[in-house]
């Protein structure tokens, strides 16, 4: 049976989990329970930073766009 850093097994040989390999395991989940929120938060501000950027990038597509329609139907004007 594999034994703990303390020399203990963290199972008695009736199976029963030990008090410092639960209280271990909760340490160990509610630390994954933080990295698993952080990454969310760093996921979602990084879709809402992509998503406002591509929308800036659109505006001023279409923007560009009505002026050089605007201007090239000024500039077909002059040979019609």
């Amino acid at each position: 049976m594999k034994k703990n850093g303390d020399g203990s097994s963290p199972k008695s040989p009736d199976g029963v989990v030990s008090r410092s390999a639960r209280s271990s395991f909760r340490a160990l989940s509610n630390c994954l329970k933080v990295i698993s929120s952080g990454a969310s938060t760093v996921a979602r501000s990084a879709v809402s930073a992509a998503s406002s950027a591509v929308e800036s990038h659109h505006d001023q597509v279409l923007y560009l766009i009505s002026v050089l329609k605007e201007r090239s139907s000024g500039l077909l004007e002059c040979f019609v």
